[in-house]
């Protein structure tokens, strides 16, 4: 006989669905076992996109920022020759960051 998974309200929430083998999902037979498997799936997956598009924010802001710096390297090196176009370029590196951000 196949196992079959206890998900009434007290067993639900100790059930984590990514700690869970594949064998598991295939061994439910009853119907509202198999209905609760997948909603707690599909929480899941919804969580995994949150955190995915989190991730992906983060880099872009990440990389914003990363442009900003490069500019101002450009800007307070790239000049070369004295200090007066190295302050020039901070200068203008800042107002860059500034309207960025």
């Amino acid at each position: 006989m196949p196992a079959t998974l206890d998900l009434g309200p007290s067993n639900t929430s100790a059930w984590d669905p990514a700690q869970l083998g594949l064998d598991h999902y295939r061994s439910l037979t009853d119907l509202d076992d198999i209905q609760e498997a997948l909603r707690l799936l599909d929480q899941e997956e919804n969580r995994v996109d949150g955190d995915l598009d989190d991730l992906l924010a983060d880099r872009e802001s990440l990389e914003g920022k990363m442009e900003g710096l490069d500019v101002l390297r450009w800007e307070f090196v790239g000049r070369g020759g004295g200090s007066e176009g190295k302050r020039e370029g901070v200068i203008y590196g800042s107002r860059r960051l500034r309207t960025q951000a």
